[in-house]
């Protein structure tokens, strides 16, 4: 399944008492950051998208860290670092093709195209293929100035080689965005201050 934009992802913020779940963009209240969460009974999908230039760079030298709360805290329960990059190289981008601003060429399956999943914090993970991760769909992509960040996730895994939020309609998630300078070494190595931003959503409750 492709992934991508459809529906109604506009940019007209929904009240708070939603908690996102109208598919409608909400500002993270910093780096110029916005999100929107659309869901159903079967799978969430969460849209991150930035227009700082600094945060972009962050994203796609060295992946960014979404995190997941099934209690509906701060918890790094689970999680996906995504794209795992290589040399320094900014990596992982879509092709659109013929739009200002995006990167064209092959995509899945090259170095820095790799996802990283957590459990348990940062002290155990496994890294796939982005098109391997059993259960889940990511992808980013920018378009103009804008990097889109796009994760398509099952609320219950099918079996323990399937990745899930753990979670069922209608309850509330919480959701973290954080980056990290992975690098130890070199005159940028920790010189940009990291981005980590939690909120609370409710899913969709079944129709």
């Amino acid at each position: 399944m492709s992934l991508v934009m459809q529906g109604d992802w506009s940019g007209a913020a929904a009240p708070a008492e939603t908690l996102f779940t109208s598919g409608r963009f909400v500002s993270l209240g910093e780096r110029d950051a916005w999100l929107a969460v659309r869901s159903d009974s079967a799978r969430a999908t969460i849209a991150f998208t930035t227009t700082d230039p600094g945060l972009q760079d962050r994203i796609l030298n060295q992946g960014i860290f979404v995190w997941f709360d099934p209690g509906g805290g701060e918890n790094r329960t689970f999680g996906i670092r995504y794209p795992v990059a290589w040399s320094g190289s900014p990596t992982g981008l879509d092709a659109v093709p013929g739009q200002p601003g995006s990167v064209e060429g092959p995509g899945a399956g090259r170095p820095g195209d790799d996802v990283e999943v957590y459990s348990d914090a940062f002290r155990e993970h496994e890294r796939y293929a982005r098109a391997d991760v059993p259960g889940l769909e990511v992808r980013t992509s920018r378009r103009g100035d804008t990097l889109m960040y796009l994760l398509a996730i099952p609320l219950r895994g099918h079996g323990h080689d399937s990745y899930a939020l753990n979670a069922a309609p209608g309850d509330v998630v919480g959701i973290g965005f954080e980056t990290r300078d992975t690098r130890t070494t070199g005159e940028s190595a920790g010189s940009i201050l990291p981005f980590v931003v939690w909120r609370n959503i409710r899913l969709a409750p079944r129709p």
